[in-house]
């Protein structure tokens, strides 16, 4: 099985945006974190080196990782200097706690 997670941070501003055109690809599950963290333009803007952000965690199928964390960049992107960052790791086993077996992939299939 293969699977990838798509990761990325930004400004927490930018929270609903990216969800309203998250959705709008067909992608219906994702998990949020609110973070604290500082990227390359923090020190020369604010005083406090941690600044709040949003940290957006995406399960999908490995041969979809690369396409989905494109799109993420396009919704994302806004014309500023410091907009976030888009990772891509990937995952050896997922497993669902309900039935405790491992996922499918093509239930994390996506055509975008």
């Amino acid at each position: 099985m293969s699977f990838s997670k798509v990761t990325a941070i930004f400004d927490e501003l930018t929270l609903e945006h990216f969800e309203r055109e998250i959705k709008r690809l067909g992608v219906s599950g994702y998990t949020i974190h609110q973070v604290k963290g500082r990227g390359r333009f923090s020190a020369t803007r604010y005083h406090n080196p941690a600044q709040p952000h949003v940290m957006v965690d995406i399960y999908i199928s490995r041969k979809n990782a690369d396409q989905l964390a494109k799109e993420v960049l396009k919704i994302l992107d806004v014309g500023a200097d410091s907009e976030g960052i888009v990772s891509v790791t990937s995952i050896d086993d997922l497993y669902w706690v309900c039935g405790q077996e491992k996922v499918d992939t093509e239930q994390f299939s996506l055509e975008i």
